[in-house]
Formats: structure tokens, sequence, C-alpha cells
């Protein structure tokens, strides 16, 4: 990724930048004032997008993704309906696992009845319901996007959040950046200051190549979700980026489970980066296992069929 070059002091503010209304009305004390200036400090890690640590075995796993995208090449494709069974399971389980990281109760089955047959599951919330839906629309409408060769713009991410998160009140307003400060659960190191949203989100796509390499792309999952741009839906948002811009470069989509060790994992990574090493290279990891399980699934189906037609 080449970095455009997003500078602090070009942002002309200060440590005040995080005081609240009440700090302004009634003054701060100096613990308060530390604080402040402890997360303005921390702004500067958007100079520096990271580094990947790659290991050995890193690099073993890079190059068996790498064989297993020109195994699928050289193959002849799938016939359509082994690959319209592929997309539909794979539509609902990534639905479920990426709203369930978010807290959605659904179980797999359920969603697949809610997305599948319309149903509305008994026990479960509206909220709940809507949160399935607007991320099954969001999907499809990046399916769309590939189609259509829409350009990767600031304007294509507010499209996707608009639409995953139109029902989210407290994502609103859906398809804007957030214009208040958001925080994340557990971290000491808040997301930049709305102020600064625009600015950090236009260098990131810049920052974008043309051919963007998995490498990249797990990179800019990781900025995407330490700016955290919108008030909320960040997750669900950077998910489908995430799909997007593999699919755009010809890889499959992949699901990030909710089940307890790859939930781990996967937060686990972003502490990886968020943390003063500013290591990409545990998302990078988590990534390219998800890449090469979905390559397998695709390059079995391919087995099954020439089994088939062997038999027959």
């Amino acid at each position: 990724m080449t970095h455009k070059g997003w500078k602090l002091e070009s942002a002309d503010i200060g440590p005040e930048i995080y005081f609240d209304a009440s700090d302004r009305l009634y003054g701060t004390n100096e613990n308060r004032k530390a604080w402040a200036q402890q997360q303005f400090d921390s702004l500067a890690r958007f100079e520096d997008y990271g580094q990947f640590l790659i290991n050995a075995s890193l690099e073993d796993k890079l190059d068996d993704v790498q064989h297993q995208f020109s195994l699928l090449k050289s193959r002849r494709p799938l016939d359509s309906s082994a690959l319209a069974a592929l997309h539909e399971s794979f539509r609902v389980e990534f639905t479920h696992d990426s709203t369930a990281l978010e807290g959605n109760g659904m179980t797999l089955r359920e969603t697949a009845l809610v997305l599948k047959e319309g149903l509305t599951i008994s026990g479960r919330s509206l909220a709940e319901h809507l949160e399935i839906i607007d991320n099954d629309k969001a999907y499809r409408h990046i399916l769309a996007v590939i189609e259509a060769n829409t350009p990767f713009t600031i304007d294509l991410i507010k499209e996707i959040h608009r639409i995953v998160a139109y029902n989210d009140q407290s994502a609103a307003p859906a398809g804007q950046f957030a214009d208040t400060q958001r925080t994340i659960v557990g971290a000491s190191i808040w997301p930049p200051p709305p102020v600064l949203i625009p600015a950090l989100m236009e260098d990131l796509v810049q920052s974008l190549p043309v051919q963007p390499t998995i490498l990249d792309m797990t990179r800019f999952h990781l900025i995407f979700e330490d700016i955290h741009p919108f008030c909320d839906a960040n997750g669900r948002t950077g998910r489908l980026i995430l799909n997007l811009m593999l699919m755009q470069a010809g890889y499959p989509p992949i699901n990030i489970k909710s089940d307890d060790i790859s939930k781990q994992r996967y937060y686990s990574a972003f502490d990886s980066f968020l943390s003063k090493q500013r290591d990409a290279s545990p998302m990078l990891s988590f990534v390219v296992d998800a890449v090469s399980e979905r390559f397998d699934q695709y390059l079995a189906a391919i087995e099954v069929e020439s089994l088939s037609e062997r038999s027959t």
C-alpha cells in the first residue's frame, strides 16, 4: 500500500479537540488534560500504516493461497448450479456470522429462514430481523457493484454503510460519517475526532493501489476499523468492503466466523494492530487462512463435479 502521507501537523488541531462541552464550560483538571494529550498524540499512528512481520510460516501461507488461486483459474469453471449453491450457502453464513459478531442472536438456521423463506422468527426482535435483512441487501449490493465494475470511492463506502445500517438507529445517520466522538469497547485509545474523518478516509482510499494485494486489503480493513468513520455498523461495513476488494481481485469472499475461537482470533488481531507495535501480520494470517478455506471449498466442488461426470 502506498501511503499518501497524511500528517498530524497539517490538521491544525490540538489536544482540546477531545474536550467535550462540559470541559469547555466548566474547565478541566490536569488528569483530563493529560488524557486529552494522550489521545491527541495517538493520532500520529495514522502517519504510519503499520508493519507486516512476515515470518516463514506466513510466507508459506501466502504462497499456498497463490497456488490455489492459479489452480482454480486453470480448471474449467463450475457449472451454474454448483456455483449458485456455493454462493447461496455463503450468503447465509456470511450474513449470520457478520451480524452475530455484533451481538445478533439469530442462529444460522433462523438466518436462513429469514432470508430464504421470509419468515419471522418467534422470540427474536424486530431489530435482529432488520439487521439480517439489511446485511444481506448490502452483500447483494456489492455483488452488483462488482458486476457493474463500479469504482471504489468514498461515496461507495458511504452507500454500503447506508444499506447495511438502514434500520440501525445506533448507526444513524446511515451513509454519513459520524459527527460525534466514537469509542471502541475495551480500547484505551479512541478513534479520531469527527473533524478528521474525511481527510483520513480520503487518504486511506487514495493510498489503495490499483491492483491491491491481500496484504493491501488487510491493512485497509485494519485502518478502516481504527478510523471507525461511522457512528455504528463499522464492523459490518468493514467486512463487506473487505469482501468487495477480494472479489474485485478475483478471490472468493470470506466469512469471519462468530464462534468463540474465530471471534477471539479476529479481535486479537485488531488488538495487535492497535497496540504500539502496529503489527498487521496477525490479521493478515487470519485473512489468508479464511481465503484458503474458501478456495478449498471451490476446488472441492470442482472435484465433485468431475467425479460426477466420470461416473455417467
